[in-house]
């Protein structure tokens, strides 16, 4: 959980966001992972969870780039989705089915991971 909230500290620190990349052969190849930052990942309907990769511009092409952040954009090491700021206590609205709000400190930046990111 500490690395996927420095994590996403960085991303909700950085101003650009990732490109948008079409590359529908992958795709089509994945079947769809449900982990945290596991490779086909889809995410939810905002598109946070969906897996990314580092510098591939994944995240802009999430619906309405609502979760336009790939996490390893900002630290290699942590788990690789795609995600965006929100507000504590307002995680469906922000973040979307299976996803929440979350703080890697009390009163810090807040950031939307997928639920299976937060064990």
């Amino acid at each position: 959980m500490i690395r996927t909230s420095a994590a996403l500290l960085l991303c909700l620190l950085a101003a650009p966001a990732c490109g948008g990349d079409d590359d529908s052969s992958a795709d089509a190849a994945c079947q769809g992972g449900s982990g945290c930052g596991e490779p086909c990942a889809t995410g939810n309907s905002f598109g946070v969870g969906r897996f990314c990769t580092e510098g591939g511009g994944e995240c802009g092409d999430t619906p309405n780039r609502n979760a336009p952040f790939c996490t390893v954009d900002f630290d290699p090491s942590a788990p690789a989705f795609c995600t965006r700021p929100c507000e504590p206590g307002n995680d469906l609205e922000m973040c979307g089915e299976d996803a929440m709000c979350t703080s890697e400190t009390e009163g810090g930046d807040t950031g939307c991971i997928p639920i299976t990111c937060s064990n």
